[in-house]
């Protein structure tokens, strides 16, 4: 909390339930959206084989750090671990023809929006060499998940140690997605890995 006040140069006052709360909202979207992009990544990675040899090629030069942020972007981008968010709207206003009222539940389908045309070429494409690009996969602004740096950071090691330790990787069932629309991922995800 000494930091918090330091940063903003105002008198802020967080209990230890603040602290508490902020740790495990922290905890819990740090981890969901990384097992759900772990999960969804690998198995785009293994439906496009040659994205992961390209991968693979450069963990085994030892440019994966090159690379890394592009394929990271895309496993977001192309199968976003939040589908979809409820907002309520700060003000009356009108989208495409339709007015939303001050107070009124909108919910933004994110999973579309990662899709969109009109911002990405070909966005039905799995492709890793996209680049840097505007997601909205973690919200945006005051809204962005607080997980978002968190998965940024472990997804990287986790998927480059996971290739290292397994040469050959392949389904060896069907995944089962979870049923939850605001969430992208599976319940159950079987691999065979040598």
């Amino acid at each position: 909390s000494d930091l918090a006040q330091q940063s903003k140069g105002i008198d802020v006052d967080f209990t230890t339930m603040d602290v508490s709360a902020n740790a495990v909202s922290l905890a819990l979207a740090g981890y969901f959206t990384t097992t759900h992009v772990m999960g969804t990544g690998l198995v785009n990675l293994l439906n496009h084989p040659q994205s992961l040899n390209t991968l693979r090629e450069a963990i085994q030069n030892n440019s994966s750090s090159e690379l890394m942020p592009g394929v990271v972007n895309e496993m977001l981008r192309y199968d976003a671990p939040i589908h979809v968010l409820d907002r309520y709207a700060k003000e009356t206003t009108e989208l495409a023809g339709v007015t939303i009222t001050k107070g009124q539940k909108v919910a933004a389908v994110i999973g579309s929006a990662n899709r969109d045309g009109d911002v990405f070429s070909e966005p039905d494409k799995f492709d890793i060499s996209r680049g840097a690009c505007d997601l909205l996969s973690f919200g945006h602004g005051v809204h962005s998940c607080l997980g978002a740096q968190m998965l940024r950071q472990v997804l990287p090691i986790a998927l480059e140690t996971f290739l290292n330790k397994f040469s050959s990787v392949e389904l060896a069932a069907k995944p089962s997605w979870q049923t939850d629309p605001y969430f992208r991922g599976y319940t159950n995800l079987q691999l065979r890995a040598r």
